[in-house]
């Protein structure tokens, strides 16, 4: 007997390999076996031989899935930050030489129309590009502090992962640690604002979190 619901598509664990699988019960008494073990399902000593022998042929064709797309993760994430900095030192270089060509053209011109042309709508969008890139930036950092949070090395045993496992075992903390310095970095002007009593983007998982400065 299982619990799992009735004639829908489910990802359940697999009760022989462990590992989970696409499912859709028709019954709370069908077999919580995947498709690959219920050929090894019967109980001799020759099954049982092959049943962990298939169980380790599975297991591994999982554990290069999980490799291949923690890999093509870490990879979208590098293109991501990559393109919000680049887009942030260019819009940075524009709003710069916009306020630059403003204040050279109208050198002589009165304080208050000099004061409008800066604040022109060419300047402002500018500016807000450039914020809207800061902020997905820090939207980025502040999920890959979160997964950090459950995947760094301990205090007490820098050979072991937060999450339990060897951290020469642990795919997540891996490809965490190239981005660990900047993070941070950054990290610390978040608790830095949020013990200020301004806005931050620290998660709500993090120490110094305080939902009354959170921007998001």
């Amino acid at each position: 007997m299982h619990k799992y619901p009735l004639h829908r598509p489910v990802t359940v664990p697999c009760l022989c390999c462990g590992l989970p699988y696409d499912a859709e019960f028709t019954s709370d008494s069908d077999h919580v076996i995947c498709p690959k073990c219920l050929r090894h399902s019967r109980s001799t000593v020759d099954r049982f031989r092959e049943t962990e022998r298939a169980h380790v042929s599975t297991w591994k064709e999982y554990l290069e899935r999980l490799r291949s797309r923690a890999k093509q993760a870490a990879a979208e994430r590098d293109d991501r930050i990559a393109q919000q900095r680049e887009e942030i030192e260019t819009l940075t270089a524009t709003v710069s030489d916009l306020r630059a060509t403003i204040r050279d053209g109208f050198a002589s011109a009165p304080d208050v129309d000099t004061q409008k042309w800066l604040n022109g709508q060419h300047v402002l969008e500018a500016e807000q590009e450039r914020d809207h890139a800061y902020r997905l930036r820090d939207y980025a950092m502040r999920t890959l502090l979160a997964v950090d949070q459950i995947h760094h090395p301990t205090e007490h045993a820098v050979d072991m992962c937060s999450c339990g496992k060897p951290v020469r075992d642990c795919l997540v903390g891996k490809e965490l640690e190239p981005e660990r310095e900047h993070l941070y970095k950054w990290e610390n002007k978040q608790i830095e604002r949020a013990r200020k009593g301004h806005s931050n983007f620290l998660p709500e998982s993090h120490k110094d979190h305080d939902s009354r400065t959170r921007v998001y």
